[in-house]
Parts: structure tokens; sequence; C-alpha cells
């Protein structure tokens, strides 16, 4: 996986806040790219609960899935999947 912190302005507001553009890298060749936040808060709360992928004695699986928005669109994020 590979995350880039970039400067993005809000175009209502004017307000320059920070984004995160994530790539990850599927053990099947396939890549997705998002700026997502809700994929980028995942991955946090995943190293919250099982520290750093270095620190890891496995790697953990996880499945990309499309996440519904209350505003009706959809926005890519994690899933823990159980071995």
């Amino acid at each position: 996986m590979f995350v880039q912190e970039y400067a993005k302005e809000d175009e209502e507001t004017g307000e320059v806040r920070t984004g995160h553009r994530t790539i990850i890298f599927g053990d099947d060749g396939k890549s997705y790219v998002t700026a997502s936040n809700y994929l980028y808060n995942t991955l946090k709360q995943i190293f919250q609960i099982f520290g750093m992928p270095t620190e890891w004695d496995s790697p953990l699986t996880v499945e990309v899935i499309k996440q519904s928005l209350k505003n009706g669109k959809s926005s890519l994020s994690l899933k823990l999947v159980e071995e």
C-alpha cells in the first residue's frame, strides 16, 4: 500500500484541508486508488488495533468494498477477512 498526503480546497468554503490518496496493491495484480477518507480512516483503525505491518507475524487479509454514503454516493473502504 502507499498513502500520499495532499492539500485540497473545499469548493464551497475555500478552506484548505488535508486529504490522503491511498493505493492498495492486491496479490492478484489489481490495484485500487482512492482519495476516500473512509478507506484511510479504516487503515488507521487497523494499524491502531494490530500495529504496523512490519510488526505482524503474518499478513492480514482485507477485502476492498464499496460503501454507500449518506449523500447517495459511494466510497471505497476495507473489510477484514477472517482466515
